[in-house]
């Protein structure tokens, strides 16, 4: 995970982000929550809306995870595009699973 050059972030079911990889808190600016380990989506959506990266939790959770778990289509891949406070432009793409979790590239 530490050496890939696209960010992965997992989205379970109950809201929780049990993969973060580096490349993905450098692309979207993330907090170290220190010893916490990955944090929930909600604290991530949060810091997002914070540094003004989105204007609502609603536009985050839409544009990071196409909707959340729950919203992306098992087996589909949603592809968007957000560009950040700097002017970095990201492709996310997103994946459900059949257990309802998301891998967010």
């Amino acid at each position: 995970l530490d050496t890939m050059d696209q960010g992965l972030i997992v989205l379970d079911p109950q809201g929780r982000l049990p993969v973060v990889s580096r490349r993905a808190v450098e692309l979207l600016g993330l907090r170290d929550h220190g010893d916490e380990g990955p944090t929930g989506c909600a604290v991530m959506i949060a810091d997002q809306v914070e540094q003004g990266a989105f204007d609502t939790p609603a536009e985050a959770l839409a544009a990071l995870f196409g909707g959340g778990a729950a919203a992306t289509p098992h087996g589909a891949s949603l592809v968007g595009e957000h560009t950040r406070p700097d002017g970095t432009i990201l492709e996310t793409r997103v994946v459900r699973l059949p257990d309802g979790t998301a891998v967010c590239t």
